[in-house]
């Protein structure tokens, strides 16, 4: 049995002990880079997926969307201007982020850019995208800009003060949350459970980046890397959160996706997912490090 006032003082600990901000502000700085590479990759299409007479008109996205998704397209006038306005100011609150300027204003425009243009052609998003939003979000809230910033350099900081690391443990759940619901997804499909899933996924020319190897397009193999990915995606769930294990699972994962990311071309989720990760290093192991390359 266990008491209320322990489960209270466990729940104050997880979310409130305080911690150096340097593993919400390395976050901070590769979230910004990925959110400036994803305007960038975007930007080239960004008429035919957003423009008011392209692939989703402004008249047929009204009568699908209106008045359920926020999009600051909605309010400014059609046209390729409005388009380059909004990726401006994305790119503009994203490398701020990186800068670690006005950080939680960054981060809000980063939101708002971010959501309208997910929001106006939500077909041609993917759950990486999501994720990112959710991302964005939640450093509004964060003390990512008081390491590591531009902000405290130019407050004068000296070495960060402890805060309380509420916004970094909801990022954290949030990623741990999306690899476990992704395990129990895949265990809906018998392809997965039969072990198959894996090579009929690196079969599909539209998402495959180069042929993978003789030897992984047997059916050992197929089963090993099938298997292998539930494992590992229900692992970065709830085992993540056992120290011991939390290292050795993260690098499990940053293989796992670094290999799809030569195989296959799945766009920048693998680097979402990366950034994701990062923040399951301990600020403490950061400071170590940072004093040991740049004593």
């Amino acid at each position: 049995m266990i008491a209320l006032h322990d489960l209270a003082a466990a729940w104050t600990a997880f979310f409130h002990t305080p911690e150096p901000p340097f593993t919400i502000a390395l976050f901070r700085i590769l979230f910004g880079l990925v959110a400036m590479a994803s305007a960038l990759l975007y930007l080239p299409h960004a008429s035919l997926w957003l423009g008011a007479e392209g692939v989703l008109s402004r008249a047929r996205w009204e009568e699908e969307y209106g008045g359920r998704l926020l999009t600051l397209f909605r309010w400014l006038p059609p046209g390729r201007g409005s388009i380059r306005a909004v990726f401006g100011l994305h790119l503009l609150g994203a490398a701020c982020l990186v800068l670690g300027l006005a950080t939680p204003l960054s981060a809000a425009v980063v939101f708002l850019t971010l959501t309208s243009i997910h929001h106006r052609h939500p077909e041609v998003t993917h759950g990486g995208d999501s994720l990112m939003r959710m991302m964005s979000f939640l450093l509004i809230f964060s003390r990512a800009g008081d390491a590591w910033s531009l902000d405290a350099m130019l407050a004068g900081a000296g070495a960060p003060t402890p805060s309380s690391p509420w916004a970094l443990r909801l990022l954290q759940l949030q990623i741990s949350f999306v690899y476990f619901q992704s395990f129990v997804a895949k265990m809906a499909g018998e392809s997965w459970r039969r072990g198959t899933a894996v090579y009929w996924v690196s079969m599909v020319s539209d998402y495959r980046r180069r042929p993978a190897p003789a030897a992984m397009r047997t059916l050992w193999w197929s089963r090993l890397a099938t298997w292998g990915t539930l494992v590992l995606e229900f692992s970065l769930g709830p085992l993540v959160w056992i120290r011991e294990w939390r290292y050795p699972l993260v690098a499990a994962a940053v293989v796992f996706h670094l290999g799809l990311e030569v195989l296959m071309n799945v766009q920048l989720f693998g680097a979402i997912m990366l950034t994701g990760l990062v923040t399951f290093i301990s600020p403490y192991d950061l400071e170590r490090l940072v004093t040991a390359l740049w004593p």
